[in-house]
């Protein structure tokens, strides 16, 4: 890129801080940034990868120009480096520096781990290595002399004979690690499950969603009437203006003639539907009028006399047969015209206890067994007699 064109690129950057300050509004509107890039382009006669390749260029040297490391000295400054500081000074303000990410790895945890209880120690604690019976080597760690007070020296506060009242901590080499506790892996294994179960129930509601928005923008009719609807719309924009009024009266006559014929042939139906229905709720009409037939009060039924009845004959089955046929004949006989026609009344079953046998039965056993039977019985033939 010429001089010249690098100078035009300067006043570019400089008249739109949307390209490099975030605090602009513009600076999240993408629409606006590639509208910008769009037409240097034209302006420039370059494609828009070699204008970004040559920015982010001059913002890369720009932030390392501006910062050395710790302990290094002068930099010698070319005549490049030089224009870009004197151009594009206005870009170091917003520039932010982010902190590098220093990894540890787990060896280096571990043994700082191991080291702290040796930190933490008193001056006056001695350590004693002591080889483990794995180990491919034997640390041989000779004795020191103790060393005065007033000459102290690095070593003495590491390796020195123990005294009496001197404590003596023990490390050991080439143990193995320890493996993690049974907390530690059931916490982890429930934190695991836990986090399946809520993925779970997020892809169930995503499913949920889903299904719901395709409900709601499924059509409620027939694919053949939507496409008629499309189909209208479509010829209704393309009628002209001054034929508009004429060719909305006709459709509204035709809509109104079609609305007609549609409930015309709702009402056949119904009709039809309501005489299928009467024919099977006539019998349970009929049903419920004879039960609520009207019927004559008990003092105007007809008293008739049934001869020759008497609970000595009872247990005879010959006499039973020839009383029920008389009844059946009397009941057969024409009612009076004075008495309204009425429903056969049910006779209800007389539970009397058994009788004994003839040969054992006195009158007087009868009359203290079946006296207000036989009370109920000669009080209507009375009434009878004076009647006729």
């Amino acid at each position: 890129m010429s001089a010249t064109e690098e100078k035009k690129m300067v006043d570019f950057i400089q008249q739109n801080p949307c390209l490099y300050d975030k605090s602009k509004r513009d600076w999240l509107n993408k629409t606006v940034r590639d509208e910008l890039w769009r037409t240097q382009v034209e302006v420039m006669q370059r494609t828009r990868e070699e204008l970004t390749l040559w920015y982010e260029s001059i913002w890369t040297r720009l932030s390392r120009l501006r910062k050395t490391k710790s302990g290094q000295g002068a930099v010698r400054i070319t005549d490049r480096d030089q224009w870009i500081l004197d151009n594009f000074s206005f870009l170091i303000p917003h520039m932010i520096e982010v902190p590098r990410r220093n990894t540890v790895s787990l060896k280096a945890k571990a043994a700082a781990a191991a080291a702290a209880p040796l930190a933490a120690a008193s001056t006056s604690t001695s350590v004693e290595v002591i080889p483990d019976s794995h180990d491919d080597c034997i640390l041989d760690v000779p004795e020191m002399p103790d060393i005065p007070p007033s000459q102290p020296t690095s070593e003495s506060f590491a390796l020195r004979r123990p005294s009496h009242t001197e404590t003596t901590t023990t490390i050991r080499r080439g143990k193995k690690r320890p493996a993690p506790a049974a907390d530690d892996s059931t916490s982890t294994d429930k934190r695991a499950i836990d986090e399946m179960q809520s993925q779970r129930e997020q892809s169930n509601e995503l499913a949920q969603l889903s299904r719901d928005l395709l409900q709601t923008l499924r059509p409620t009719t027939s694919l053949d009437k939507h496409h008629m609807c499309g189909y209208l719309s479509s010829q209704f924009n393309e009628v002209r203006p001054e034929i508009w009024k004429r060719y909305r009266t006709r459709f509204f006559l035709l809509c109104e003639k079609m609305v007609a014929e549609n409930d015309a042939a709702n009402a056949a139906q119904r009709q039809g539907q309501q005489q299928q229905q009467q024919p099977q709720a006539a019998p349970q009409q009929q049903q419920q009028h004879v039960h609520n037939e009207w019927q004559p009060p008990p003092s105007q039924w007809g008293t008739q006399t049934y001869p020759g009845v008497s609970p000595w004959n009872s247990m005879d089955s010959e006499w039973v047969q020839r009383t029920l046929h008389a009844k059946t004949a009397t009941r057969s006989s024409p009612r009076s015209p004075s008495c309204p026609p009425f429903r056969t009344p049910t006779y209800a079953t007389l539970n009397t206890p058994q009788l004994p046998s003839q040969g054992s039965l006195d009158r007087m056993s009868f009359k203290a067994s079946f006296g207000s039977l036989l009370n109920q019985n000669e009080t209507p033939r009375a009434g009878t007699q004076q009647q006729r």
